[in-house]
C-alpha cells in the first residue's frame, strides 16, 4: 500500500476514535475529518490531491460518487458532516 494511503487511512481511524469521545459538535467535527482523511487516501488511489475541503468533496463525488463506484449514500454523508462541521 502506498505509504501517502496509509497515512490517509490511519489519520481515518484515529480521528474516527477521537468521535467517540467527543460532545456532539466536537463528534461530529471528528467524524467529518474521518471521512475526509479517507476519502483524501482514496482519491489518492487515482493520483488526484485535493487543495481546499470543498475540492476534495466535489472530487470524490465525480470520481466515486458519480460513476457509482462508490454508493450516493458516502457522498451523501460526507456532504452532510461538511456542512455540520
Amino acid at each position: 500500500m502506498n505509504e501517502d494511503i496509509k497515512n490517509s487511512l490511519d489519520l481515518a481511524l484515529d480521528t474516527f476514535d477521537d468521535a467517540k469521545n467527543e460532545r456532539y459538535r466536537g463528534a461530529m467535527n471528528r467524524c467529518y475529518y474521518a471521512y475526509y482523511y479517507l476519502a483524501k487516501g482514496i482519491l489518492t488511489t487515482k493520483g488526484i490531491v485535493a487543495k481546499t475541503h470543498k475540492g476534495l468533496n466535489s472530487e470524490f463525488g465525480r470520481v466515486f460518487i458519480k460513476t457509482q463506484e462508490i454508493p450516493l449514500d458516502y457522498g451523501e454523508y460526507l456532504g452532510y458532516l461538511f456542512r455540520e462541521r
